[in-house]
């Protein structure tokens, strides 16, 4: 997920020029079923992980699996026919931006619950870590029932997504809040200067895009 924030951040304000420019020469020379065989395979894949991802949730309750499903595959088809609708509307690199965000915040959760567990695991083992494994606070209610509990209804979804924990160890919030400021200061400095530089240099996928875009037959 790092990785993907670095790579999304590096490439997004000439992404969609150089997709569309290869798109166009594949298209013109030709090959439209390599198009249509990434395309399928692309989904393919994506369909399978799901398909794992999903068998797993099943075991355990098969019922709830289902329902989230089917609403997951409804929220799904109503954003593909917003996007077939508004397409040509949207902003690559302002998507970029967006996704970047919200994948720091699911890779800061995951590093810092992982390194939760490997606590847990050095205690099982008998190392001591000292002091960075005591509480840094405890804001769970008294009844794990409650919805704000991180074992409650809201909370455990929380947990999944964002690795919220209201108690968490010294040690993890150390290494959350760092995580934060080294990938998080990263992505404020580079979409800073991408600001800074000059419109020809920010709109070079729009000429790209321009150049690429197939003239219309005189017939």
């Amino acid at each position: 997920l790092t990785y993907m924030i670095f790579w999304m951040t590096r490439n997004s304000r000439l992404i969609r020029g150089e997709l569309e420019e290869k798109i166009h020469t594949t298209v013109t020379k030709g090959y439209v079923y390599g198009v249509a065989v990434l395309a399928f395979v692309a989904v393919a894949r994506e369909g399978l992980e799901t398909v794992l991802f999903l068998t797993a949730f099943a075991v355990q309750d098969f019922a709830a699996t289902l329902v989230g499903m089917v609403v997951g595959v409804g929220i799904v088809m109503g954003l593909s026919f917003l996007m077939m609708r508004g397409i040509y509307r949207l902003d690559i690199r302002r998507f970029f931006k967006y996704t970047s965000v919200l994948l720091l915040i699911f890779s800061a959760g995951l590093f810092g619950y992982g390194v939760h567990e490997l606590m847990e695991a050095a205690e099982h083992s008998g190392v001591e870590i000292g002091p960075l494994a005591a509480h840094a606070y405890d804001v769970n209610p008294a009844d794990s029932a409650s919805i704000f509990h991180e074992k409650g209804v809201v909370g455990s979804i929380l947990k999944a997504l964002v690795g919220y924990d209201g108690n968490p160890e010294w040690l993890r919030v150390i290494v959350y809040l760092g995580y934060w400021a080294v990938v998080g200061g990263y992505l404020v400095r580079s979409y800073r200067s991408m600001e800074t530089l000059p419109v020809s240099v920010k709109d070079s996928s729009k000429v790209v895009s321009g150049a690429a875009s197939p003239r219309k037959s005189p017939l």
